[in-house]
């Protein structure tokens, strides 16, 4: 998941990501001695960057994304908005329930609240995690695997859900077929 020193190297090396000549970069980075596991994984996080770029700035450039978390993903801007509501309704401690690959997790954490974020998929709270680390947030943010509607919510002063609304990259109109269902979170 692009956690080590060598792979974040390598990702942040490479040129702006252009569809077009990821076939030709893939070759060069396999021939000067990248596993060609690691090089398609880099050229992914690279694509979804790319992707993401508009939507997720200033953040684009740091976070490890999902498909879905770069199509779901609330803006930073949005994000910080809320989270600043949250703070000056005098809350503390937030758990955030659903976070993906963790933008308002972040923007929470940031605006000075200890976060506890559920994430249901590992790989995607593993990359919630990271992002914590790369925004240097991991000391207010911890990001916990499990189903939101198990979480805890003992001992916080709110909780922030904002389900998911994709499956496989694909809209879910349906509001009891969201992730955690309407019904549950209302």
């Amino acid at each position: 998941l692009l956690r080590s020193p060598e792979e974040q190297r390598l990702l942040a090396a490479l040129p702006p990501y252009r569809g077009t000549e990821a076939l030709a970069l893939a070759e060069l980075l396999r021939r000067e001695g990248n596993d060609r596991h690691l090089v398609a994984v880099v050229l992914s996080q690279a694509r979804l960057r790319a992707a993401a770029e508009e939507r997720l700035t200033p953040w684009a450039g740091l976070l490890l994304l999902t498909d879905d978390g770069a199509q779901q993903a609330t803006r930073p801007a949005v994000a910080r908005h809320r989270a600043a509501r949250f703070a000056a309704a005098g809350v503390r401690s937030v758990v955030d329930l659903g976070c993906g690959v963790g933008v308002d997790a972040l923007a929470l954490a940031e605006s000075g609240l200890a976060v506890r974020a559920v994430e249901r998929d590992p790989a995607t709270a593993e990359r919630a995690r990271a992002n914590a680390e790369a925004l240097g947030l991991a000391d207010r943010l911890i990001v916990t695997t499990g189903e939101a509607v198990d979480a805890d919510l003992a001992d916080v002063d709110a909780v922030f859900a904002d389900p998911a609304r994709r499956v496989a990259g694909r809209r879910v109109r349906e509001p009891e077929r969201w992730s955690p269902p309407l019904s549950w979170v209302l």
